[in-house]
């Protein structure tokens, strides 16, 4: 549960999201490139003839799309602020479920800006958009931005080809410190969660996993850290976090 002005005012704490997106490409036994996304999931409305969504959260959208100073009041992550750049426009996004099991992938900054005034979105709405992919320059390194996926298989395939999300690393070089630091205390919250006994299941994998290759500049690897205290009970984030290893 995250905490901002809005504008201009304090408001009630909302939720940060559902899940985070993460994708990590390994060479050399070093991350070599990543990317993240904090998504939020709605369910379609009961509707016959065409899909449709309704984003009634405004406040929500906003602090995903625009990504003011917050701070977490609640959950797993620690009780403090958080200033995060998106310079992809995909640091924040939205998973729209369809019955039957697929689902629609957006960008909080695609949908905000084809919302407008209104909160219902239908997918006709979202087909050729021309925000769904574009070439994102990092550091003279240019990458594929995907932005919209309108179905599931899409969504696989950017996410595991690491064209989805905000880089936290580009050719081996560590980008968006804030954003990355947030993945860090979320590890280092969850680590503290272990020390408490039962911890839901996936958590030590997790660990494992975002332990095992470091950041260049060894983020992560802190065991000082460990002294963070735990997170809330029962209130958290889901992780998805795939690791892509190149040469073995």
């Amino acid at each position: 549960m995250a905490q901002f002005d809005y504008p201009g005012r304090i408001e009630e704490a909302v939720e940060l999201g559902d899940l985070i997106f993460i994708c990590t490409l390994v060479a050399e036994s070093k991350r070599f490139f990543e990317r993240m996304t904090i998504s939020q999931f709605k369910k379609d409305n009961k509707t016959k003839k065409i899909f449709s969504w309704t984003i009634n959260n405004d406040k929500q959208l906003y602090l995903l799309s625009r990504f003011p100073k917050f701070k977490c009041v609640e959950g797993v992550l620690p009780k403090r602020d958080y200033c995060l750049s998106n310079t992809s426009g995909c640091l924040g996004s939205y998973g729209l479920i369809q019955e039957m099991g697929d689902f629609t992938f957006v960008s909080a900054t695609c949908l905000d800006a084809l919302l407008g005034k209104t909160k219902t979105i239908r997918k006709n709405e979202l087909y050729g958009k021309s925000a769904s992919h574009e070439e994102l320059l990092v550091d003279g390194f240019i990458i594929d931005n995907c932005q919209l996926c309108l179905e599931t298989y899409k969504f696989a395939n950017d996410y595991l080809s690491l064209n989805i999300g905000e880089p936290t690393v580009v050719n081996y070089v560590n980008q968006n410190l804030q954003a990355r630091a947030i993945l860090g205390d979320l590890a280092h919250s969850m680590r503290a969660q272990t020390k408490k006994g039962a911890v839901p299941k996936g958590f030590m994998k997790f660990l494992d996993s975002f332990k095992e290759f470091p950041y260049s500049d060894g983020f992560g690897q802190d065991d000082r850290l460990d002294d963070l205290a735990p997170s809330d009970e029962n209130s958290g984030i889901g992780i998805v976090h795939t690791t892509v290893r190149l040469g073995g």
